[in-house]
């Protein structure tokens, strides 16, 4: 993809998880059992699109043909209803962007944590978001770096490539902050954010400081996997994760702030896996595509078990009211009179380019309406 001019393309696809879920998820739930929370993600994505929620009748403000479509099931972990809210949601951050640069900063944690994290997940998803959003939030005010206060969003993936879990979140980091009522960019000319290696030594101590916490207030689940019996053991886990190594990743800002979120939304209502990647269904298999980062990012294919297949992609179901988007500092909900100023600010440098609208006169073409 063309990070610097992408589009995001619809693709019917061949197969979708519905198949695999159809196939497989009845000998899975003999051997399984769910949360209920699971059970309806399940239950929405094989019925998605089939007349089970209904349907929708829609006429031609020109003509008045009638056209009826069955409807989305609307879960936010089906593939197949993510297009739709992608689009709406990347106009809008367009819309609210400010003028200035845009880096791409995202923050993985150590392998080592997948299995505590499977036992844990509102937990150790909310302590990855504090983490993350308080290093960022650090540097802004470090007049070293900036001096100012930023404002920013996270998304939350919990995958990589293989569908194994991942737990890393991607930012878009406005470069520049409010300082009283003045805008203020980043120094060094923008080259960049912030150091990556100061960023992940600090959000380090941040992460197992707040895990520190929850395990000393037993708050944790520890899985017997990690063979954990007391603080003592919990204390030498803990010095084997310092030295693991902690990313964070910050690109060089983008040509345009319209390239960031649109690579960025790329990511933002994505799922699991998408159906796209779906090669093959037999009876006992499932064929997945997948880049392999390790091998010059060739595409290569994953050949799972339709139980595997399952497992994976349950894994990746957030808990119940669990926000994987989330916005902070002067972007914050509750913050619109900051954003207000910055805007103001921005205004007043001259930063603001006259806004050009475009009139194209086109044939009328069928305008649907709900009836």
């Amino acid at each position: 993809m063309n990070v610097d001019n992408p589009e995001i393309i619809t693709i019917q696809p061949k197969f979708t998880v519905a198949d695999i879920f159809n196939r497989f998820m009845d000998d899975y739930l003999k051997n399984h059992s769910v949360p209920y929370h699971y059970e309806k993600v399940i239950n929405d994505i094989q019925n998605c699109g089939t007349g089970y929620f209904g349907y929708t009748l829609l006429e031609c403000d020109n003509c008045g043909e009638i056209e009826i479509t069955n409807n989305s099931c609307g879960n936010r972990h089906c593939p197949s209803c993510q297009g739709g809210k992608q689009r709406i949601w990347v106009q809008q951050q367009i819309d609210n962007l400010l003028p200035v640069l845009n880096y791409h900063v995202v923050f993985t944690i150590p392998a080592m944590l997948n299995d505590l994290c499977m036992y844990n997940e509102q937990l150790l998803y909310e302590l990855l978001f504090k983490a993350s959003a308080e290093t960022l939030k650090q540097f802004g005010r470090d007049e070293k770096w900036l001096g100012a206060e930023l404002g920013f969003f996270g998304i939350l993936h919990t995958w990589g490539q293989t569908n194994w879990i991942h737990p890393h979140i991607h930012y878009l980091v406005p470069g520049g902050g409010l300082d009283g009522d003045k805008w203020k960019d980043v120094k060094y000319g923008g080259k960049f954010l912030f150091p990556v290696r100061a960023l992940s030594i600090v959000f380090r101590g941040k992460f197992i400081q707040g895990l520190k916490k929850l395990y000393y207030k037993s708050k944790l689940t520890i899985p017997e996997s990690m063979n954990i019996q007391n603080s003592k053991d919990f204390e030498s886990f803990l010095d084997v994760l310092v030295a693991r190594n902690w990313i964070a990743y910050s690109k060089a800002p983008f040509k345009t702030p319209e390239a960031v979120v649109k690579y960025i939304g790329y990511y933002s209502h994505r799922v699991a896996l998408s159906n796209n990647r779906i090669k093959s269904i037999d009876n006992k298999h499932v064929v997945i595509s997948y880049k392999d980062y390790k091998d010059n990012k060739k595409e290569k294919d994953l050949k799972l078990t339709g139980e595997d297949f399952i497992d994976r992609f349950l894994f990746h179901i957030l808990p119940a009211n669990f926000h994987k988007l989330r916005y902070f500092g002067i972007f914050a909900n509750g913050n619109t009179e900051k954003r207000e100023k910055a805007v103001q600010a921005l205004k007043e440098a001259g930063r603001y380019k006259p806004e050009k609208k475009e009139q194209n006169e086109t044939k009328p073409k069928k305008m649907y309406k709900n009836v």
